[in-house]
């Protein structure tokens, strides 16, 4: 019965007169949301007076991933060189790197949960451990890994993060819990780089003349994102003067999927593969598509509102609770091809002053909702709550 006083005074103790140590454990460094996300998570709690910030990846980083140049200084980097595919060997190296570093708090992403599992069990007693949800419950990771994020959560050891209150929603009924915390993402407006004037030349010479609105696709290429509905959607609107840029990258495992993609691509088409500077390309853009099936909170889409683009998406996972329809934004009534396409030809026939108040709200919606400052703050303070 005294033991949780203790533990709790403890924690204090460690928050006001020490340094509170955190790590954040991620699959990959890869140019995906989720580890932008927790990459920038990072990188602004290192910046804070009394935090000291680890960063643990289960692959080592490659020349495909982000590169470690983009973590800051103060950022203390791990790899637990995990093989690809199942590598149990990698739990025991996890566990190895986190009773080295004696953390406060722990916080997951994807498949860092699981790898974690020997140190949760271990120590959960003396550690707070969070796991955030980038997609719907069901989907944030593959099924196999589903059973044991589930028996680590309906067990307490593990605080489930929503990054929307339409993930929240999944995560209580599939864990069968009765609340957890939701935290929207959040970014810094991101500013255009020194290559700026190349890309707009770039684009300039995709275009029919300067007259062709320009529709940017940024996410990686996979199944999730849909590309095959909006790049066969593009094709055949081909004889309306709009252009498609697809910028993301591609896994070796979905290979086959991007060959299938250049098939379908007809002239007006461009897949433009990973891109460093993909902000560039978004300034250049008239509109931001986005065709998934299924979502969590996606950075692409912040970022288009902070550049005061136009998102035009369809009506999954946390973006409804971001975009409302002809407001700040444009959705689609489905994910089906002809619902895509009405609110793409409703874009085309807005007026300018139509497409200058989407633009204006949508910027609003960021500045009031989705900083990367509020989101860190909002984090912080989940952790500074006792056991």
């Amino acid at each position: 019965m005294v033991q949780y006083p203790i533990l709790i005074i403890s924690f204090l103790i460690k928050i006001f007169f020490f340094k509170m140590k955190i790590v954040h454990i991620i699959t990959t460094l890869a140019y995906g949301g989720a580890e932008k996300i927790c990459i920038d998570l990072c990188n602004e709690m290192s910046k804070k007076d009394g935090l000291e910030i680890f960063l643990i990846s289960l692959f080592d980083p490659t020349g495909e991933q982000r590169p470690l140049s983009s973590l800051h200084e103060k950022v203390t980097f791990f790899s637990a060189g995990k093989k690809t595919g199942m590598d149990l060997g990698v739990i025991n190296k996890v566990y190895q790197i986190l009773k080295k570093i004696n953390p406060d708090v722990i916080n997951t992403h994807l498949t860092g949960l699981f790898y974690s599992i020997r140190y949760i069990i271990a120590r959960h007693r003396k550690v707070k451990v969070f796991h955030t949800l980038h997609n719907p419950a069901t989907k944030d990771v593959h099924g196999f890994f589903l059973p044991f994020h589930a028996y680590l959560i309906r067990k307490k050891w593990v605080t489930p993060i929503a990054l929307s209150e339409e993930i929240k929603s999944t995560a209580l009924s599939y864990f069968k819990i009765y609340d957890c915390p939701c935290i929207f993402n959040g970014i810094s407006v991101p500013k255009a780089t020194n290559q700026f004037e190349k890309v707009r030349n770039e684009i300039n010479a995709y275009k029919k003349n300067e007259d062709t609105k320009v529709f940017l696709n940024l996410a990686r290429i996979h199944p999730q994102k849909n590309q095959e509905m909006l790049i066969k959607l593009f094709a055949e609107l081909k004889s309306m003067n709009i252009i498609l840029l697809i910028i993301g990258t591609c896994v070796p495992a979905h290979a086959d999927l991007l060959e299938q993609l250049k098939q379908l691509a007809t002239s007006n088409i461009f897949i433009l593969g990973k891109k460093d500077n993909p902000q560039d390309y978004l300034y250049c853009a008239d509109a931001f598509c986005l065709s998934s099936l299924y979502e969590g909170l996606p950075l692409s889409l912040l970022e288009a509102l902070a550049m005061r683009k136009v998102a035009i998406s369809t009506p999954v996972g946390g973006i409804p609770s971001v975009i409302k329809d002809r407001q700040n934004g444009l959705l689609s009534k489905s994910i089906d091809r002809k619902d895509y396409e009405n609110v793409i030809l409703q874009f085309l026939s807005s007026s300018t002053e139509e497409i200058t108040n989407l633009k204006e709200n949508g910027f609003r919606t960021f500045e009031e909702r989705f900083t990367l400052q509020a989101c860190v703050n909002t984090y912080l303070s989940l952790y500074s709550n006792p056991f």
